[in-house]
């Protein structure tokens, strides 16, 4: 329609390019929108770092650091203590891959995965052929027995 035409003019009439802008206004910009974002997830403007745009949509979402729920105070006065958490708290992007019945990312490992490979490893080959009785289907087991 003519009226959102001309809206749509008066905008583009009112709009400067980026190159127009200098380095100041520029930052002066980007600290008010990254006060605001803050403000919006309810952190400080100096605790406020967004995920990087690569693409996978997480827009101006804090990236906060990944801390599982088995990791934090079982007996902390928790607004839903199911899943260890307060009312208004960002969480990390991958909430749900972290809960009490999930995977835990604060865990130490008593072993590394390369030592438990190389023990499995190491144990099925140091295991001598003769001990292992090879049973057919046909083997009764009464003849296991004798």
């Amino acid at each position: 329609s003519p009226a959102n035409m001309a809206a749509l003019t008066r905008c583009l009439l009112k709009t400067k390019p980026l190159g127009s802008l200098t380095g100041v206004q520029l930052t002066r910009a980007a600290g008010k929108e990254r006060a605001a974002a803050a403000r919006k997830y309810g952190l400080r403007p100096e605790e406020y770092k967004p995920y990087p745009d690569d693409g996978l949509g997480y827009g101006d979402y804090p990236d906060v650091p990944l801390v599982s729920a088995e990791s934090r105070d079982p007996y902390g006065n928790w607004d839903y203590p199911e899943h260890r958490r307060n009312f208004g708290e960002p969480i990390h992007a991958d909430f749900e891959m972290y809960g009490l019945d999930r995977v835990n990312a604060s865990q130490k490992l008593r072993f590394s995965p390369r030592q438990q490979a190389l023990t499995f490893f190491a144990v099925m080959a140091g295991c001598p052929n003769n001990t292992l009785k090879k049973v057919s289907s046909t083997t009764h087991l009464s003849q296991l027995s004798e």
